[in-house]
């Protein structure tokens, strides 16, 4: 597994591309996460704090479910996740943008 960056550093740009690949094609943050060499941990709070991130990380994962999911169950494991973020996701813009939502 190599060494992680501290998460007090801020991300790269080459490190959310290639955790946002990474998650593209695994559909697993903890995999994505050390394909870019950074706890996953760091990916989970500029999610909730960069909301172009937020929209990558989303599409992403339907990506991945569209695409990457041949095993029925695997399939609606990785759809309630998906539904369970879009929640979390409205739930933070709404914070936001309280009358647009």
């Amino acid at each position: 597994m190599g060494i992680q960056k501290s998460t007090n550093c801020p991300l790269l740009p080459v490190e959310k591309r290639r955790f946002l690949r990474a998650l593209k094609h695994s559909g697993n943050v903890t995999e994505a996460a050390q394909a870019a060499g950074r706890p996953r941990n760091a990916f989970y709070v500029l999610r909730s704090r960069d909301s172009w991130f937020a929209r990558r990380w989303y599409e992403s994962v339907n990506y991945y479910i569209e695409g990457g999911l041949s095993d029925p169950a695997q399939r609606r494991e990785a759809e309630r996740a998906a539904i369970a973020f879009a929640r979390t996701l409205k739930s933070q813009l709404a914070k936001y943008q309280p009358n647009e939502l």
